[in-house]
């Protein structure tokens, strides 16, 4: 385990990354949300108002977002297994 910098619990990490991908999806939808509001009107009146534009984020965006994250972090943690199993195997070496 010497030379190498030991990871943060990976539910820390996922946190992490959760949050910031919410924070720039919520960013996106907040830029488009207002072009689409500042532009010419939709002959559907509903899509002009912020509420329409609130609930499709919720309901279409935003869970596409975490699907997304959730498949990313599950082939992530898959990934990082083996690097945790060495890291608790060298602090139970080294406890002993």
């Amino acid at each position: 385990m010497r030379g190498h910098s030991r990871l943060p619990p990976f539910w820390m990490l996922a946190s992490a990354q959760l949050l910031i991908a919410v924070i720039l999806a919520s960013s996106w939808f907040y830029v488009n949300a207002k072009a689409v509001l500042a532009g010419p009107p939709n002959p559907d009146q509903y899509v002009n108002t912020w509420d329409f534009q609130i609930a499709v984020f919720l309901f279409y965006w935003l869970p596409a977002v975490l699907l997304f994250m959730g498949i990313l972090l599950g082939i992530e943690r898959l990934a990082l297994a083996p690097r945790y199993a060495r890291q608790k195997a060298a602090a139970r070496q080294d406890a002993n």
